[in-house]
């Protein structure tokens, strides 16, 4: 596997980035969110997540973007932290299209509507394909929580507004 870059507080430590999936997988891995995590766990800043919370959203988070990047084809819809995760990596408008662009080659959308213009029913079967493709890739070790705001239905996923 090649150099490649990777962020850490917005800074770049290398400039070769990564060019297979395999190598773009390794690079979500090592993507460091300490900010984030910091971020989400202020009660009044952030969610107010504990750092165990915190811990489990990223690991979910980066679990959602390897999944994103292996099936372009799919519509893969997060759980609610992962979402809330997610959210607070857009807000990084400095870091969050360089991340893209490393990972999918190209600025990666979210759809904060998706769900919401009558498309519920599609929400739901993105939401079970969502966790079918999660469990394809990550087998027995699925991230803690990926499953967990979804699990195959959009219940969960309506509690933080059905924004995905």
């Amino acid at each position: 596997m090649g150099l490649f870059l990777v962020l850490l507080g917005g800074e770049m430590l290398n400039t070769t980035e990564p060019r297979t999936l395999d190598e773009r997988a390794a690079f979500i891995q090592a993507l460091d969110f300490g900010l984030m995590k910091r971020k989400l766990m202020d009660p009044e800043e952030g969610q107010g997540w504990t750092a165990e919370e915190a811990d489990t959203a990223e690991e979910a988070n980066k679990g959602f973007l390897i999944v994103s990047l292996k099936n372009p084809e799919a519509k893969v819809v997060p759980c609610a932290a992962t979402d809330h995760f997610w959210h607070q990596h857009i807000l990084d408008t400095r870091r969050y299209p360089k991340d893209c662009e490393a990972i999918f080659g190209q600025f990666f959308h979210h759809d904060p509507y998706f769900g919401m213009q009558g498309d519920l029913a599609e929400l739901e079967v993105a939401a079970s394909i969502s966790v079918a493709l999660l469990r394809k890739e990550f087998g027995d070790n699925v991230p803690l929580g990926t499953l967990a705001g979804c699990g195959g239905t959009t219940s969960r996923c309506r509690n933080c507004g059905g924004s995905h």
